[in-house]
């Protein structure tokens, strides 16, 4: 018997952690995917050794190629931010486990590089 391979979708809810060495994100990411292409948002509390931590709402774009993802920060808003702040929008390129992990590495704008792990909280289904 030929098992059929499950088709990767990873339209859902995801609690993300990244570590960039000096600091920490953690926070939710919510994925809506259409066949190849990703759009989502992510809310996560970024905390920086040494500064107050503060909360972050980034927009992301992406794209599925077979069993890895790569998406973009597209815009960005901060809260909970004492005095300015510059911030770097990141590229991110992972790599999805059993449809319900994604694990990779991130690199802003200045160059700073960091390790991520996803792990789905639950899956959206789309209304018909």
């Amino acid at each position: 018997m030929i098992m059929k391979k499950k088709p990767i979708d990873i339209t859902g809810v995801w609690h993300f952690r990244e570590d960039f060495g000096y600091g920490v994100d953690e926070g939710e990411m919510t994925i809506r995917q259409n066949g190849q292409k990703i759009t989502g948002s992510m809310v996560y509390e970024e905390r920086i050794e040494g500064d107050v931590p503060f909360v972050v709402c980034v927009d992301i774009e992406g794209f599925l190629i077979g069993e890895q993802v790569k998406f973009k920060a597209v815009g960005y808003e901060l809260f909970d931010v004492e005095g300015d702040w510059e911030f770097n929008l990141e590229d991110r390129i992972g790599w999805i486990y059993d449809n319900e992990q994604i694990r990779g590495s991130s690199i802003d704008e200045d160059g700073i590089e960091g390790q991520f792990i996803m792990r789905r909280k639950y899956a959206i289904k789309e209304q018909s």
